[in-house]
């Protein structure tokens, strides 16, 4: 069995697609040539046709993202191209309706919420950092390591944004629901927890 550009399986026996008629030599020109994709604004190649595959089966490279091979005038949707058989094997993400949400709501809500109440219980007043904003820390890094890996199991690639979620949690908190076409609630929650704190403080 062989498979052709346009993802029909062909017998060995056949030279011809039947379903688009490209010769069998076609595609095996195609497997031998040099590979690329785009993946988050840059090219990453050149890769061989396993290279591209491994890709695929890694999570790196989905249904939609653009490939291009020697021969081709145009970036294309994976889909559209030899790779299409292999997409199949894709899992695609949980659905939004299967995903659970305690980890951005821990993210959303502990860390501000312990942070005032300690800095009422101390009666802290100064801007100088100290032991309450160190646990804060502790505790937004804890919550965004657990949110950001269970999103990854679950399908999403939100690995990335971890890095700038440390930096900035409101920035992490308005991308997910993007992501992942939830709602803004948290990230809303959060805000308000943040004005309120610094009106009381």
């Amino acid at each position: 069995m062989w498979n052709c550009k346009c993802g029909n399986t062909c017998s060995d026996e056949s030279h011809f697609c039947d379903k688009c008629g490209a010769k069998k030599t076609e595609f095996e020109n195609i497997q031998d040539c040099q590979w690329f994709y785009y993946d988050d604004k840059k090219r990453v190649g050149p890769l061989s046709f396993e290279e591209m595959k491994e890709a695929i089966t890694s999570g790196k490279i989905f249904a939609d993202s653009l490939v291009w091979h020697q021969g081709l005038d145009e970036w294309k949707k994976a889909s559209e191209t030899s790779l299409q058989t292999f997409l199949v094997m894709t899992v695609p993400p949980v659905s939004k309706k299967l995903l659970n949400d305690k980890w951005i709501w821990c993210l959303a809500t502990i860390p501000l919420v312990i942070m005032y109440i300690l800095y009422f219980l101390f009666n802290i007043r100064d801007s100088s950092i100290n032991l309450i904003d160190i646990l804060v820390l502790v505790l937004n890094c804890l919550f965004l390591t657990l949110d950001t890996k269970y999103l990854e199991n679950s399908g999403y690639h939100m690995r990335k944004w971890l890095f700038l979620g440390l930096i900035f949690i409101p920035l992490y908190l308005f991308i997910r629901p993007i992501k992942t076409n939830k709602n803004f609630a948290p990230a809303i929650v959060w805000c308000i927890l943040f004005f309120i704190g610094i009106s009381i403080l």
